[in-house]
């Protein structure tokens, strides 16, 4: 879920960050001072003076420059964004926004927040990165406009997006296929229907990706037991857990975290 975290101050003038590829999607705020993302070729794409965010999506190349001052940096890269960013906000692309004296606040606290759990995973912590990467989309969702769902096939992906999206911070409870059906607001039957359209796959089978990627990021996350682990990820029994994540992963929770280890 959160893949890299780095705060503190910089002077990307004297330390630049040259151009690449970013495997995850990269939120940058400068909280004070001044920096600017350098594009592919060496383009500079200064927005001037004053904190702001910017938003680039995976595999965007791109760098970091400054005018010499020194800078307040808060980077998060995640691996998952809501629903609609990809199609929607970005889709041309970066977006960025100026962050008032509040927004700037309550990005800080959130970085503290997000450190703490990095430092100390909890079951929670993941819920926690979540919610914090949803944030920070509505701020620019905010700033650069929302828009309706007029399109009825966008209207009904963005409806199975919803309910997956409800089971995701459900998880603990372990809700049902039916369940998630009303949270989409349709019979059982429709939304077999719809999540077929439009993720070309069952609701079981759906439900059973989140879980075994919620269990995956908790397992590198920290040294939460697995018992904790299948229960945080919706399984209905630790049993339950290490049967499907070896049946998916080929290995046992326990031999992956221990190759995880290792490889770190």
């Amino acid at each position: 879920m959160l893949r890299y975290l780095g705060t503190g101050q910089r002077n990307y003038a004297q330390r630049s960050i040259r151009p690449d590829r970013r495997a995850w999607w990269e939120f940058e705020a400068a909280l004070s001072g001044h920096i600017y993302p350098i594009l592919d070729g060496g383009v500079a794409a200064d927005t001037g003076q004053g904190a702001r965010l910017w938003l680039f999506p995976p595999q965007i190349i791109h760098g970091w420059m400054g005018n010499g001052q020194v800078a307040e940096v808060v980077v998060f890269h995640f691996s998952w964004v809501p629903e609609g960013i990809e199609r929607g906000l970005c889709s041309q692309g970066p977006v960025s926004m100026p962050l008032t004296v509040e927004q700037v606040q309550s990005i800080r606290a959130s970085s503290a927040l997000a450190k703490e759990h990095l430092q100390r995973p909890r079951a929670s912590s993941q819920s926690h990165f979540m919610r914090i990467a949803a944030e920070l989309c509505c701020l620019l969702w905010e700033h650069l406009g929302d828009r309706p769902l007029d399109n009825p096939r966008e209207v009904d992906r963005q409806r199975v997006e919803d309910a997956l999206q409800w089971y995701r911070q459900h998880l603990y409870l372990s809700p049902s296929v039916d369940a998630v059906a009303q949270a989409a607001f349709c019979s059982p039957a429709h939304f077999r229907r719809l999540v077929h359209a439009h993720r070309g796959c069952s609701p079981l089978q759906a439900l059973a990706s989140i879980r075994l990627r919620r269990a995956e990021g908790l397992i590198e996350a920290g040294d939460l037991p697995l018992k904790a682990i299948a229960q945080e990820a919706g399984f209905r029994s630790h049993e339950v857990f290490s049967r499907s994540f070896a049946q998916h992963y080929g290995v046992s929770p326990s031999r992956w975290r221990d190759r995880r280890r290792h490889r770190g």
